[in-house]
């Protein structure tokens, strides 16, 4: 036998005794459901962890920076006063991509709006050093095979407006990257004296690793033509 009473719901048992069960246990299961799902969406909103990644390829590529704003233009032809080398290292062995799962927060919704936190990738093994070598002779001072390091410049976008110094550079590699490359300006501030030029790059990393590259051979013209 079931009767209600003030909002509850009595029911007779076999031994006679009266129990009660509450209509509000409903509600206090809904408050419950609802507050983990809330928690779950607060945890959605963080921005995840970095996703470790691994520097394992190098491209270079010489770009003429005559004009006031850099050109991707690609060319075997550069002005004398105007060598630029675009150094970019990327992760090639999708280390990063069996880190993915790192990146998402416990108890987290997959993020799909247009808010979404970006994912930010951290390298696992620094830059201690860039070294840049010619392969041709630039002017008497630099003879074939001649560490031009100190002749070199950095930009970090793509207005050559803004120099910096090598170790800014290298902090640059080794910050937080919105993909899994990264990409950097050399500058050479000596005038090539050659009708022709070519350069060599190696980078070091904190393991004792060392990614080593070639550019391309480029023809060389006066400046002042």
């Amino acid at each position: 036998m079931t009767r209600r009473k003030h909002g509850k719901i009595l029911f007779r048992g076999g031994s006679g005794i009266w129990r009660i069960i509450s209509t509000t246990l409903y509600a206090r299961i809904s408050i419950i459901v609802v507050f983990f799902f809330f928690v779950k969406l607060f945890f959605s909103c963080d921005p995840p962890d970095p996703i470790d990644m691994v520097y394992s390829a190098i491209e270079l590529e010489v770009r003429d920076n005559s004009g006031h704003v850099y050109s991707r233009y690609y060319s075997d032809t550069i002005y004398s006063d105007a060598v630029s080398i675009e150094l970019s290292m990327a992760d090639s062995t999708n280390y990063y991509a069996s880190n993915t799962m790192k990146a998402a927060p416990l108890f987290s919704f997959e993020p799909v709006s247009a808010f979404s936190p970006n994912i930010s990738y951290q390298p696992v093994h620094l830059v201690e050093d860039i070294r840049v070598f010619t392969v041709f002779d630039i002017d008497t001072s630099y003879q074939a095979g001649a560490d031009i390091t100190d002749s070199i410049l950095y930009s970090t976008d793509d207005m050559f407006s803004m120099y910096v110094e090598r170790d800014r550079a290298i902090s640059y590699f080794n910050g937080l990257q919105w993909e899994p490359r990264c990409s950097v300006l050399m500058v050479l501030k000596s005038s090539v004296k050659n009708t022709k030029a070519r350069f060599r790059v190696e980078v070091s990393f904190d393991d004792g690793s060392r990614l080593i590259e070639t550019t391309g051979l480029y023809t060389i013209i006066p400046s002042n033509l």
